[in-house]
């Protein structure tokens, strides 16, 4: 049989199946009405195994879908890509990938798989559910990365009785649930095959047979189960299409807060570049660069968190690297594409230079006092196009000058968002008409850099003039100087905004070295701080140390709680452990351990935080990493990028540490440098 083909449509018959919903059109008509988002040059791939073969056949579910599109909107030209293979798996359609469909340019992929994987292992031949879930991510991830846009499929159904009784239902609920997390995760549209047969066997199959009702044989769909998936699969190819949000929840967020930028590539979001749709070869809009996000400024377009949030606090750190511009942050981010076939559902948080903190109501609305001052004349409001949708900020010049970097702290809970630029308030709005949905970034003419994408879980608006102020954190680098610090000048500078500590050949420490804090003693803190350094040596955060005599040329010598250092991804010996420095105990508690150290000198672990490959992938060699760190009395925790990694009671009645200095460390030995920025303590009372 051929492998796939490749065509413009035939004209022949048309079906529609009902689905659950009546509201509007339903089934195959929601991609030939005349509102129909399928576009003129559409191509749009089916993509499974032996379903989707027979499903390019006369009265296949995918012919259904291609004659019903060449009926109904002949003038758009649009083309299919019957591209399913008998017997395949996930890990085949990995391998063909790009030769049966990516070749062929795709603007939509729907990927129907999963009964092989479930079904196989009855011979052994199966998917394991970790190369199931793998696989998905990677098809998912190379479709994308095209432009195109993808809908995942549950598998459907081996056996069509409704008792729970067939071979495989629990595996199949098991791969289901898989696919639909996957989907999640990725922001990708979902068809919940599984789920719909399943509903439609309770109410169709009264008798509890094994096949006859969707499929011929248990598997394989008949001329109803043809009809019955036509129309699931148009609905979601439509929704992908459509540009509607394919978060399908709100995601917590952890407790110590989440960095939404890796700093290795653009992982957790996914672009919408309108001008790609017709040139997918254009240059992307939005790359990863030097371990820095770039919004390159044209193609037009934006770049959406592939999940929702509420109820938070995002801090970013942006600046324009050459001419000034344009750009924006949008909350509650949802329909795409909603104002001028460009603009995704939204408040857009403006960062147009000199005007940075304004609102933009994008197809949302949201109010502020003196309204009519800030947004002009009232009968001019609203929130499409040719409307009053700007609300100018409080305050403008809050910027600093090009080539710098700046500080937006936007928060968000219930209905409400308010804006800091630089410690300034800039904005407050309520009766905000949406309180959840993506984040997303402007590509809107200038280049933009950012640095910092931190989020935040609160429950309530800061109240003071500065979110700093309310947390009470306070930044302890100015990020031009060492004011502040002592430490060995040969040794320690300021260079791009951040702390350096570099030793060389000819440039020796004289034994381990410490950049001191001077401002005060730590007791029970909460210090938030970033690092990078290269692999030649190790370095530390020393908190709750104690100063103590060195060699002689080195008066910054300290001994107390280290948090270990290190551009390594491979436990134990990895960035987050604490060490004794100058003491007895060595390293007092690993990555990954809970732990309490007894009174009788002897460690407990009581439980396991993190393994080496979640550490891998958590851990950013040759980037910078956030570390938090929290002490209140005995009890320690350390975080790496939003993670807690290790968690540390001390009940040593000599030897553990309860108040002292802050100072980061320079190892003797190797030439080595490290960097530290964004430092920011607050003390608990």
């Amino acid at each position: 049989m051929t492998r796939f083909i490749f065509s413009s449509i035939a004209l022949v018959a048309i079906f529609t199946f009902p689905t659950a919903h009546a509201a509007g059109p339903s089934g195959i008509d929601v991609l030939t009405a005349k509102n129909s988002p399928l576009a003129k040059g559409e191509v749009i791939a089916f993509f499974g195994d032996s379903i989707t073969q027979a499903g390019a056949r006369k009265g296949g579910y995918c012919k259904l879908i291609a004659n019903a599109i060449e009926n109904q909107r002949p003038e758009l030209g649009v083309k299919i890509v019957y591209a399913g293979i008998s017997g395949h798996k996930v890990p085949n359609l990995q391998g063909r990938l790009d030769r049966d469909v990516l070749s062929k340019k795709p603007t939509v992929v729907f990927i129907y798989i999963g009964i092989n994987d479930v079904w196989h292992s009855n011979k052994g031949r199966g998917t394991p559910k970790d190369r199931f879930d793998s696989g998905l991510r990677d098809l998912i991830k190379k479709i994308t990365a095209t432009g195109a846009k993808v809908v995942l499929c549950t598998p459907s159904t081996i056996g069509e009785k409704t008792d729970g009784s067939n071979k495989f239902d629990s595996m199949l609920e098991e791969y289901s649930a898989i696919s639909r997390k996957v989907a999640d995760d990725t922001g990708t549209t979902l068809c919940d095959l599984r789920k719909a047969f399943l509903g439609h066997l309770k109410k169709h199959n009264p008798d509890n047979k094994d096949r006859g009702i969707l499929t011929g044989d248990g598997v394989h769909l008949n001329g109803a189960g043809n009809q019955f998936v036509a129309a699931q699969a148009s609905e979601a190819i439509a929704k992908a299409l459509s540009g509607e949000s394919v978060a399908s929840s709100t995601v917590k967020i952890p407790e110590a807060g989440m960095s939404l930028f890796n700093g290795k590539d653009l992982t957790g979001w996914h672009a919408d570049v309108p001008h790609k749709d017709k040139k997918p070869d254009a240059r992307d809009s939005f790359i990863v660069r030097n371990g820095i996000l770039v919004s390159l400024g044209s193609p037009g377009g934006h770049l959406l968190t592939d999940v929702n949030y509420e109820n938070y606090r995002l801090e970013v750190e942006y600046r324009f690297a050459a001419k000034p511009g344009n750009c924006g942050v949008l909350v509650h981010a949802s329909t795409k594409r909603a104002l001028y076939k460009m603009f995704p559902k939204s408040i857009e948080v403006q960062m147009n230079h000199r005007h940075a903190g304004d609102f933009w109501c994008i197809v949302q609305d949201i109010t502020v006092p003196n309204m009519v001052k800030r947004r002009g004349a009232e009968k001019n409001w609203g929130i499409t196009e040719g409307k009053g949708r700007r609300i100018l900020n409080l305050t403008d010049g809050s910027e600093k000058p090009v080539g710098e970097w700046n500080a937006m702290t936007i928060e968000c809970v219930k209905d409400a968002v308010k804006v800091w630029v630089n410690g300034d308030l800039v904005n407050h709005g309520t009766n905000c008409t949406a309180s959840s949905g993506q984040i997303a970034i402007q590509a809107e003419g200038s280049e933009v850099e950012f640095r910092k994408l931190l989020l935040t879980p609160i429950t309530k608006l800061t109240d003071a003039a500065s979110p700093s102020d309310a947390s009470e954190f306070k930044t302890i680098f100015n990020g031009k100087g060492l004011i502040g610090w002592e430490g060995d000048q040969r040794l320690w500078s300021v260079k791009d905004g951040v702390i350096r500590g570099e030793t060389m050949k000819d440039k020796k420490a004289a034994g381990n070295t410490f950049l001191i804090w001077k401002d005060g003693k730590l007791k029970d803190f909460e210090l938030q701080i970033s690092f990078r350094c290269n692999a030649t040596n190790n370095s530390g955060i020393q908190y709750r140390s104690q100063r103590v005599k060195g060699r002689k040329g080195n008066d910054w010598v300290v001994r107390g709680y280290q948090h270990e250092i290190r551009n390594q991804d491979k436990l134990p010996s990895v960035a987050g452990f604490i060490y004794d420095e100058k003491g007895s105990r060595g390293r007092i508690c690993q990555v990954g351990e809970k732990a309490v150290w007894g009174a009788d000198n002897k460690k407990k672990v009581t439980d396991k935080l993190i393994d080496a490959a979640g550490f891998e992938k958590l851990f950013k060699l040759n980037d910078w990493n956030d570390v938090r760190i929290i002490a209140k009395g005995n009890h320690v925790q350390h975080y790496m990028n939003g993670k807690l990694i290790l968690d540390f009671t001390d009940n040593d009645p000599k030897r553990a540490f309860s108040e002292g200095v802050l100072a980061l460390q320079l190892h003797a030995g190797a030439p080595m440098w490290v960097e530290f920025r964004d430092i920011r303590l607050r003390q608990f009372k």
